[in-house]
């Protein structure tokens, strides 16, 4: 089964933040100690407090503290990305 990020659903102006270009630090190489999936979401918890989230087509990576650092349209990329890292 292969995670579709929805981008009919583009809600909301977003940060602007990201550059697109698939680098990102997402988790830097730790460990993920929580991860969730829907059918239209996905969910990874990092051990160091991060967060990367897509939903409603949206690609969201936040830190420790709770804060937006990324905020875009997802891509497949994204998703093939946070899939691989579980």
């Amino acid at each position: 089964h292969r995670f579709t990020p929805d981008h009919g659903k583009d809600e909301g102006a977003g940060t602007g933040a990201g550059s697109g270009n698939g680098s990102t630090s997402e988790g830097n190489g730790t460990k993920i100690v929580k991860f969730e999936s829907t059918a239209n979401s996905l969910e990874a918890v990092f051990a160091d407090g991060t967060k990367v989230e897509i939903a409603n087509g949206r690609y969201e990576r936040k830190d420790a503290a709770g804060n937006t650092v990324e905020e875009r349209r997802a891509t497949q990329a994204d998703a093939d990305r946070i899939l691989a890292m579980r």
